[in-house]
């Protein structure tokens, strides 16, 4: 038996988005990307990764960052959206962080 994990929905793409604005995270943004939800910063020199949200279940995701070498790496987290946006907000807050060119 062939067991994959369910496509990602609008729902789930305007949840995160949802989350991220009500934390004050406007330079973000969210795409599909399956089976990930991608969230990308988006500054005056372009847009680069911050995060990566894999499907491992109908409610569960799996938490990535993204390495130097343009791979991701995961991480031992797996939750809901919700309870990853707060670990991520709570623990690794400077990957969130709007980036400024120092002077």
């Amino acid at each position: 038996m062939s067991r994959t994990t369910p496509p990602i929905t609008v729902f789930e793409i305007s949840e995160l988005r949802g989350a991220l604005n009500d934390i004050g995270m406007h330079h973000l943004t969210v795409a599909k990307h399956s089976p990930c939800l991608r969230v990308d910063a988006t500054d005056e020199v372009g847009a680069y990764p911050v995060l990566r949200l894999r499907r491992s279940t109908v409610h569960l995701w799996t938490l990535e960052f993204p390495t130097s070498r343009n791979r991701w790496e995961t991480t031992p987290y797996r939750d809901t959206i919700p309870n990853l946006l707060k670990l991520v907000v709570n623990d690794f807050g400077w990957i969130l962080a709007t980036h400024q060119d120092p002077e």
